[in-house]
């Protein structure tokens, strides 16, 4: 097991999976493996490679070093993780080194102060930490529609929990991302203690939920998370909507997925 695996296997996402990549430079061998692995990873490496060129060896090592046989793969690599600005500094580079040596001397330090090393460094690494997270939610949701069995089904959807709490992401389908995550944790809530545990954390959000939750009506599920709501201002006893839960726990993952997966007709 290499470093992409254990990252992995680990569930890591943002910044912890940026860091495991690093794990590059003391496993080079797996520079021969990354074929094997979602293309997001060999970009990530490649830009990993890119800014550690840039910081020992300045822009000139892209352009005419040991790096620019590279060139390709790392502006590629840059487009595709949405740092299109610092692709064109690059390009534009290049295009004078090609062209004209003089004035690509000339240029060179205007050129080289114009790099996110010499800016908004953060704000490059959050570019690449985003693009990591959002392969990571297609890779999920991918991973959902194709699994049919329903331990698969259900460690994904916590996987996908996860992500969206850890990270603070959002689904494709905006309004559905709040019902995932609410209805997620009333069901893990009731499977793991009962489900008062959760109306009572919830307690001062109940008409913000339950207006929310309205343009679901038309689920059952939802049905009977409203209809807790009321029971449990009431002083009802919940046990009926538990053992409803566990009963129906694999229906809850199936609505849970079109969440993920579309936008319902509700």
């Amino acid at each position: 097991m290499n470093f992409i695996d254990r990252a992995f296997e680990q569930g890591c996402t943002g910044d912890d999976f940026l860091q495991a990549m690093a794990g590059i430079y003391s496993e080079p061998k797996v520079y021969d493996v990354l074929d094997q692995y979602p293309p997001f990873v060999a970009d990530v490496i490649s830009i990993i490679d890119y800014d550690t060129a840039l910081q020992m060896n300045g822009l000139d090592e892209m352009i005419n070093g040991n790096m620019s046989k590279r060139y390709s793969e790392i502006t590629e690599a840059l487009l595709r993780c949405g740092i299109a600005q610092e692709a064109a500094i690059l390009k534009k580079a290049k295009l004078l080194s090609d062209t004209d040596k003089a004035e690509y001397e000339k240029e060179y330090e205007n050129l080289y102060n114009q790099l996110a090393l010499q800016n908004d460094y953060d704000s490059f690494w959050d570019q690449v930490r985003a693009y990591i997270n959002q392969q990571l939610m297609d890779r999920l949701r991918k991973a959902l529609q194709d699994c049919h069995d329903l331990y698969g089904r259900e460690i994904i959807l916590l996987d996908l929990y996860l992500l969206l709490i850890g990270e603070n992401m959002v689904l494709p389908a905006k309004d559905n991302t709040l019902a995932f995550i609410e209805l997620s944790q009333w069901r893990d809530c009731s499977l793991r203690d009962d489900v008062q545990s959760y109306y009572e954390t919830r307690e001062e959000k109940f008409l913000e939920l339950e207006e929310y939750m309205a343009q679901y009506k038309k689920q059952e599920i939802c049905k009977m998370y409203m209809g807790g709501m009321s029971v449990y201002q009431n002083h009802g006893d919940l046990d009926y909507l538990d053992e409803w839960i566990f009963n129906n726990h694999e229906g809850i993952n199936d609505f849970l997925a079109e969440l993920i997966t579309q936008r319902l007709d509700v």
